[in-house]
């Protein structure tokens, strides 16, 4: 009788136990995507504010130095024999406002996702549209400016405010929700605790995602500060301490590489604090198997690296990225010229009849101009901005392009006959990460030989892959970017918390601590009816 009391009451304590474990789910549910077909005949792109490089000694556009005006011809070729492919492109950033003529028809508004202040914010104030900040509107303009309309953009908030903050696993729940979305299957996230918690995509829905534009990183890291290093390896590949393990960057970017969405990160620009002759590192710019992303000065005919970006050995590639317009909201135009601008006095030789205004980006001190805003005779926003998260959607949208030709399905395609296809990389590399290296490496205008530490393999350019028949072969280079050795592996496993050391020691503490707990009843009920035995006994 006693022991069956006991099972009873162990097993009540059991049920409290699961009970109190479980977990609510919070599950987003898309509806089906329908992609439109691409209409027939010709298409033709213009582009809303041209890139105009502003040294006085030369008449070529920001885009003329791409090539992509000479490549959009061949897309738009191709796209009238029907031989582009829909492909999509992640822009993890500070959200983005699709009110501008530039995102027609090319954001997928319905399985756009706000993390920035947890997995179940859902508040007005802070939806994926509502950019206050203005960055990610301003790098998503950019690769929607520079491709055809078969590319569409998937944005993914992780910062809020103005001042771009953001919670604790944003990060990683965005990169969780993407790999759910490629893989076509459910994913877990994470809660503020770093436990594994809900599910996102409900319905499975699978999208061609085959890039995440990050522009976006950590303040930097020196490499000749050794406290400084010593932070970065445990940044980059986590660390356990008191028994709890701590994800780094470095097992979320393997997922990305793992469901081959290659990862095309900014490598940073210098603090105030910083020096220019030192190397930094950025996380997670300096992750193994980033298409890491520095900046030239695009308005210097010498093409020299940009004053504020970071150089080091894992920069694969450079890009423009001083002073390059793009799309900004009439909400942000409005917060700069009302609240932080001095407006200017307007140079007609220069701008036009275009309104345009300076902005302090530290207001009071009035020390760093940092932003214009302009406004085209349709009454459409630009803002202009310098920095590698601007040179970055430059090269996510030339590999978009690349990605987007059905008709390039092998090296030779590419122009890469030289390479074999074999090799460590191969997994994560594709074809056309490749054509973009080969090309900087062979035609762009700051040519390298073989690699350096501030432009990677060269400058972006498409001149060496828009027509491979009339362009010679590319020359083979070395490619010595390679993944982390765990990335064929890499699983959704990089919660703050180990679960199997937590939880399962959490379990074992209430479950003793219960049965402790019954065991003190247990005695304690045994002598209270030894007591009124006893006095029972005294009272006959």
């Amino acid at each position: 009788m006693k022991l069956r009391n006991f099972a009873n009451k162990f097993l009540l304590i059991a049920v409290l136990v699961v009970v109190s474990w479980g977990q609510l789910f919070v599950g987003y549910t898309p509806v089906a995507l329908v992609l439109s077909p691409q209409d027939e005949g010709a298409v033709t792109k213009s582009y809303y504010l041209d890139q105009y490089n502003e040294d006085a000694d030369t008449e070529q556009t920001v885009y003329d130095l791409l090539g992509i005006k000479v490549y959009n011809d061949y897309l738009a070729a191709l796209d009238a024999s029907q031989g582009l492919q829909d492909v999509v492109v992640a822009v993890v950033d500070t959200g983005l406002n699709p009110t501008h003529p530039v995102f027609a028809n090319r954001v997928l508004s319905e399985y756009a996702v706000n993390f920035s202040q947890g997995i179940s914010d859902s508040t007005a104030l802070n939806q994926w549209n509502n950019d206050l900040n203005g960055h990610g509107t301003h790098v998503a303009g950019l690769i929607a400016d520079m491709t055809l309309d078969n590319v569409k953009i998937l944005p993914i908030k992780i910062f809020h405010g103005h001042s771009n903050n953001m919670d604790d696993y944003s990060f990683e729940n965005a990169v969780r929700y993407l790999c759910a979305l490629k893989t076509g299957k459910t994913m877990k996230l994470i809660d503020d605790k770093g436990y594994e918690t809900g599910t996102c995509n409900k319905n499975k829905v699978k999208l061609n995602i085959i890039a995440v534009n990050l522009s976006l990183g950590t303040d930097g890291y020196n490499v000749k500060d050794s406290e400084a290093m010593a932070d970065f390896e445990k940044d980059k590949y986590g660390y356990k301490e008191n028994g709890v393990e701590y994800s780094g960057y470095q097992d979320v970017v393997d997922l990305l590489i793992k469901y081959e969405m290659l990862p095309i990160v900014a490598a940073g620009n210098l603090g105030s604090s910083e020096s220019k002759t030192q190397t930094y590192y950025s996380l997670p710019g300096a992750c193994d198997g980033v298409l890491a992303v520095s900046a030239y000065d695009n308005t210097d005919k010498t093409s020299a690296l940009a004053s504020f970006s970071y150089h080091n050995d894992f920069v694969s590639i450079a890009a423009p990225g001083v002073e390059i317009w793009s799309a900004c909201s009439q909400d942000i135009a409005d917060l700069l010229s009302n609240s932080y601008t001095d407006v200017m006095e307007i140079d007609e030789d220069e701008f036009g009849e275009y309104a345009q205004y300076k902005y302090y980006y530290n207001p009071p001190f009035n020390d760093t101009v940092k932003w214009f805003v302009r406004q085209d005779e349709a009454g459409n926003y630009y803002m202009r901005s310098s920095g590698t998260s601007m040179a970055t959607p430059y090269v996510t949208a030339c590999y978009a392009m690349l990605m987007s030709d059905v008709a390039k399905a092998s090296a030779e395609d590419f122009g890469l006959s030289a390479w074999d296809g074999e090799g460590a990389d191969q997994h994560y590399m594709s074809y056309a990460h490749k054509a973009l290296l080969a090309a900087a490496a062979t035609y762009g205008d700051k040519k390298v030989a073989g690699y350096d530490e501030y432009f990677g393999y060269g400058i972006v350019s498409v001149q060496g892959f828009h027509q491979a028949d009339a362009i010679p072969q590319l020359v083979e280079i070395q490619y010595e970017v390679t993944p982390s050795e765990d990335a064929d592996k890499a699983e959704p496993s990089g919660a703050k918390v180990s679960e199997k050391e937590i939880d399962w020691f959490f379990a074992l503490c209430v479950l003793g601590g219960g049965s402790f707990l019954v065991w003190i009843l247990g005695i304690f009920r045994s002598y209270l009816t030894n007591r009124r035995k006893t006095h029972d006994s005294n009272g006959q």
